[in-house]
Formats: structure tokens, sequence, C-alpha cells
């Protein structure tokens, strides 16, 4: 949790708060050039291991924002309309 000193030092978030946070689910819808600054965020807000994280596009942005959430250790699941991106 000392990732999160700062969002728990907060009277809005608190450690409860930071806890719903963890524990919390992401739907991301879009994950271009408005979107990928909107993951950068959720990211610092505390996505973190056993957060679900669903990225609706496989595109070029959509597969790089995956692997970060991987990396921050998200459970990630990808969709995409177009059949042939998966």
């Amino acid at each position: 949790m000392a990732r999160y000193a700062r969002h728990i030092s907060m009277t809005e978030v608190g450690e409860e708060g930071q806890t719903k946070l963890l524990d919390s689910k992401v739907l991301l819808i879009g994950a271009g050039g408005l979107g990928s600054p909107v993951c950068l965020y959720l990211a610092a807000a505390g996505i973190g291991p056993g957060t679900s994280v669903r990225i609706f596009g496989a595109g070029p942005m959509g597969l790089t924002l995956l692997q970060l959430a991987r990396l921050a250790g998200g459970k990630v699941f990808v969709s995409d309309p177009i059949a042939g991106r998966l």
C-alpha cells in the first residue's frame, strides 16, 4: 500500500477508498487518443493485482494498454468488433 500513500492520505479517498479502487473492475471503450490518457490515470489510481480490466478495441493502442495492465498485475480481457484483430 506504500505505492498509494498519496491517495490514502486524501480524506476523500483514504484506505477504504483505495481498497475499493484495487478491487474494482474497469471497462474502457476506445483506447485511442482520448482513451490512452484515461488508462494511465486509472493505472496511477490503483490498477494492480486482482483488478479486472476490459479493453474494447484491439488496435495498436489497445494492445499496448493490454501489456501495461498485465504488467501492473491486472486481469485483462480484450475484445474487438473486427474479428481479424484478435
